[in-house]
């Protein structure tokens, strides 16, 4: 889904979508800085990954724990 920066804005603020934690100074025209730690959780099946190890994740659409 594409969605402008007041959509994002606006989706954060009826719950429609979250982000944990947000931060407004992330926020760019049409997209979110996201930031990862040393793990990612990817609930499609529940797995941890090591972002130390595997360097990357990849985000699928439509997917919630």
């Amino acid at each position: 889904m594409l969605m402008t920066n007041e959509e994002i804005k606006e989706a954060i603020g009826s719950g429609q979508l979250k982000i944990e934690p947000y931060d407004e100074n992330r926020q760019q025209p049409c997209s979110y800085d996201a930031r990862a730690g040393k793990e990612a959780l990817v609930s499609r099946n529940d797995s941890l990954v090591d972002l130390s190890k595997t360097n990357s994740v990849t985000l699928q659409p439509g997917f919630s724990h």
